[in-house]
């Protein structure tokens, strides 16, 4: 029961906002295989890729974040310059 309980935290952990943006609600944006809630700041946006799939290279996740966040901002992503993980990501934004 104990490792069930520890699981569920774990997966939930997974799927959580920074802890800026707790308490916002994300837009949901989906790039292909992948489905990102995102949080945007003026100049940024944090991503967190919230589908499942077997180990995503982080290259194609990374594409389509930048993607996902130019979408929810109407902004021009920084594509080279995109951080994070295949779960969390953070796409610096060019605005106006």
């Amino acid at each position: 029961m104990r490792f069930a309980i520890l699981g569920l935290g774990l997966v939930m952990a997974c799927t959580s906002p920074p802890p800026r943006f707790v308490g916002e609600t994300p837009q949901v944006v989906s790039v292909g295989r992948n489905v990102f809630d995102v949080y945007l700041e003026p100049d940024q946006a944090f991503l967190v890729r919230t589908n499942r799939r077997a180990v995503p290279d982080a290259a194609s996740v990374f594409a389509a974040a930048a993607v996902a966040a130019e979408q929810a901002s109407g902004c021009v992503a920084q594509a080279g310059k995109v951080t994070g993980d295949q779960a969390m990501i953070r796409v610096p934004l060019r605005c106006g």
